[in-house]
């Protein structure tokens, strides 16, 4: 047997790799593995750690128990395409951390709301591939770039830097082809619930069946829920339809910017910028719009309007609770909570709180506390702006009741309560059909002609 007779070379993966494996047979020279190396064309990547195993090998007479890799050559880099990042997570998430370090299991992120002008996402740029060479030094051709795995909407923009910005206010939206795009309008197929999470958008919104208790939904347009509120909150910078029923279940809210319609409404607090619509009845709910207008009876805690209310029947033959409500200017509050001002007729009672001081010392910190307000606010004293407020509700007030009705238009029974501004009128017995209004000269309400 021949020294070439014992050494084996392979090749593998297009001579990327050398594998060498040592027979049994007489000693041969250790130049033999180079004579070898040389013979078979390898000139790039070998190994000097391992040569010296296998020249040590054949010195001897045995067979090497197993094979040894001798040379590598230098693989090709593939080319990296342009990736994008999100600057939020795709959604849903399993919930957020709140700031007590407890999970928020409602906030699931499965919309990130997004306006005008945001950053949401960078792209990063491509980086070039480079050929290979394999261990007989014949190069390895660079495979071609992939193609990008995303790609953006007419709603988005793209800048020098790789900034991707929404070109329009809505609700982020990166589908199962990767098209980063901005929607105006969201469409939601199943309920507002635990498995959705809470939705927020500043566009558009659609759901297809129920908002559950608890949850909320926030769009800075128009909402339109397929199914019923059922102790969910609704917050909507424009319109609100609910196809079914309106339930408060103690936690219950629904207010719109614009209009808002329901079947009926149950237990809930409904506000509504525009006009207010109930098809059916209401019953022990608070409502509040510029009109309120309910198909059936009202059997309520309260209804509030700027300027018109009507009724198909309000109260019941047993004497429930009806207080219709005319002349009431809608709060801001209502609307945006973080604009809340000082109750409307309710000024803060003077006096203090247990354990604190009442010296010069703590009126002088109040007053620090106050800086860059309006004015200067001291313990059972109204602010300037607190005044302000009261009054400019009240030149509202008196400019609505100048055109305010209220209109039953079957019968109002014993027991509601009507009122214009701080006029009242208790019906004492069943009437109707008729409207009321407010003679200012006489400070009474009356029925319309």
């Amino acid at each position: 047997m021949g020294e070439h007779d014992r050494i084996q070379i392979r090749f593998e993966d297009d001579a990327l790799e050398a594998w060498v494996s040592i027979g049994a047979g007489p000693p041969a020279d250790p130049k033999a593995l180079a004579r070898a190396i040389e013979d078979a064309g390898i000139v790039h990547g070998v190994f000097e750690s391992d040569r010296e195993v296998l020249e040590h090998a054949l010195a001897l007479e045995q067979a090497l128990s197993r094979e040894v890799r001798l040379a590598y050559g230098k693989p090709p880099v593939e080319p990296v395409p342009e990736r994008l990042v999100l600057a939020e997570p795709d959604g849903p998430l399993p919930g957020v951390l709140r700031e007590d370090g407890s999970m928020d299991f409602r906030e699931r992120r499965l919309l990130v709301p997004v306006d005008e002008g945001d950053l949401i996402a960078r792209i990063l740029p491509a980086k070039d591939g480079e050929p290979g060479t394999n261990v007989l030094g014949v190069e390895i051709p660079c495979p071609e770039a992939p193609e990008p795995t995303f790609s953006l909407g007419d709603s988005v923009t793209r800048n020098e830097e790789g900034e991707v910005r929404a070109a329009r206010s809505g609700a982020r939206a990166l589908d199962d082809k990767g098209l980063l795009d901005v929607l105006d309008l969201h469409t939601h197929a199943g309920s507002v619930d635990l498995t959705s999470g809470n939705l927020e958008t500043e566009g558009h919104l659609e759901i297809a069946r129920d908002v559950t208790a608890n949850m909320r939904v926030t769009a800075g347009g128009s909402v339109k829920i397929g199914g019923t509120v059922d102790g969910g909150r609704v917050h909507a910078g424009l319109d609100v339809e609910v196809s079914g029923g309106a339930i408060g279940r103690d936690s219950g809210v629904i207010r719109a910017r614009g209009d808002l319609r329901a079947r009926h409404a149950l237990g809930i607090r409904l506000h509504a910028m525009g006009r207010l619509e109930i098809a059916r009845s209401v019953s022990a709910s608070r409502l509040h719009g510029r009109e309120v207008e309910v198909g059936g009876g009202a059997l309520s805690e309260r209804i509030d309007a700027e300027e018109r209310i009507v009724v198909q029947q309000a109260g019941s033959p047993s004497g429930g609770p009806c207080h219709l409500s005319v002349g009431v200017p809608l709060h801001p509050e209502d609307f945006d909570p973080s604009r809340r001002p000082a109750r409307i007729g309710s000024p803060r009672r003077s006096g203090r709180r247990k354990g604190t001081s009442t010296g010069d010392g703590a009126r002088k910190r109040r007053n620090r506390g106050a800086r860059g307000t309006n004015a200067v606010t001291i313990a059972g004293v109204l602010t300037d702006a607190d005044v302000n407020v009261r009054i400019e509700w009240r030149r509202r007030q008196k400019s609505l009741l100048e055109r305010a009705t209220i209109e039953i238009q079957r019968v109002a029974h014993a027991g509601c309560h009507l009122r214009f501004g701080d006029v009242h009128r208790l019906i004492e017995s069943d009437a109707g059909p008729c409207t009321y209004r407010l003679d200012s000269e006489r400070n009474e309400i009356v029925e319309d002609d």
